[in-house]
């Protein structure tokens, strides 16, 4: 190929933007310091200065060193598009994991305001959270029957109950199939009175047996927390919760740790045929051996059909 039609076809890849300026620049340079090179060493050849051979082997390099230039370029060309594909490939990583990420807070977002509408008629202003009363405990009697599975449970009321405090740890039990975890779809760990405080100092954990432990963040807090143990255990309860009916569990299950809320009902014991008794605590103090390790403690529970909740701002 000759000088105009090399010179021709690189015009064309610029055009074509396959090639930059700067690459059009360099490769026409080096086309034409080639056509020099070898026009002066024909210029040589037929003056006599050279033989046929010394030309031979001298325009072989002339033409191999061109070669060698351009593919120094395209080399440089081939890095710059790996390069630009790695940038690609960062920014739609980058752009993907923004989609993901808005779409998760735009999730949220929604869950959020969906739950913000279903607890704003239950809210109350008028209790000062700073200074919530211990659980009130009341008489009742009577009996609630419901049907949960064609199973017939027996619901037994023991007192009347309305607890005011802090939830602190929660363990929901909606993907589970046995009939008490359908009847009682969350437990809560409520802290009341100075338990609020009290509750600051703990890590709280929960599991599938219906059990909630609690040992001290800080070390230097085991031994108030070891010398204060019933006094401590009295002022945060782990509550197995039944709701009244459908409106009750859909607002039980919109209860975040951190929410402040009023619970009112009734402590039941729980009888059916498949399993046996399921008997609440009636009292704040009482408490059974450390699990886990010796810094945590449970509790006895109650189990509460929850008639009415709202949350305390």
């Amino acid at each position: 190929m000759d000088k105009e039609q090399e010179l021709k076809r690189l015009k064309q890849q610029l055009n074509n933007k396959d090639i930059t300026a700067e690459e059009y620049e360099l490769r026409k340079i080096d086309i034409e310091e080639r056509d020099r090179l070898l026009y002066e060493l024909k210029l040589q050849l037929d003056s006599g200065e050279i033989d046929g051979k010394t030309y031979n082997e001298l325009s072989y390099k002339i033409i191999n060193r061109s070669k060698n230039e351009e593919a120094k370029i395209e080399d440089l060309k081939n890095k710059k598009e790996h390069k630009d594909n790695r940038l690609k490939i960062h920014f739609k990583v980058i752009a993907t994991i923004t989609i993901i990420c808005a779409i998760i807070f735009s999730t949220i977002s929604i869950f959020e305001a969906i739950r913000s509408a279903k607890i704003s008629k239950h809210i109350i202003t008028d209790i000062n959270k700073q200074n919530l009363p211990d659980p009130i405990q009341g008489t009742t009697s009577g009996e609630i029957n419901v049907n949960i599975d064609g199973t017939d449970i027996r619901i037994e009321k023991l007192a009347g109950y309305t607890i005011y405090g802090k939830v602190v740890a929660i363990h929901n039990y909606t993907l589970k199939n046995t009939l008490y975890e359908k009847l009682s779809p969350v437990d809560f760990t409520i802290a009341y009175g100075e338990g609020i405080e009290f509750a600051e100092k703990f890590n709280f954990t929960t599991n599938s047996d219906r059990m909630v432990g609690f040992n001290v963040k800080n070390t230097e807090d085991t031994e108030w927390f070891n010398s204060n143990l019933s006094y401590i255990m009295s002022k945060i309860s782990n509550n197995h919760v039944i709701y009244a009916n459908e409106e009750t569990k859909d607002l039980l299950l919109q209860v975040r740790v951190g929410d402040y809320v009023k619970m009112e009902g009734y402590l039941v014991n729980v009888y059916s045929d498949k399993y046996p008794a399921w008997n609440s605590s009636l009292s704040r103090d009482d408490t059974i051996s450390p699990y886990m390790n010796p810094n945590k403690k449970l509790g006895y529970c109650e189990i509460i059909y929850v008639t009415e909740i709202n949350w305390i701002e």
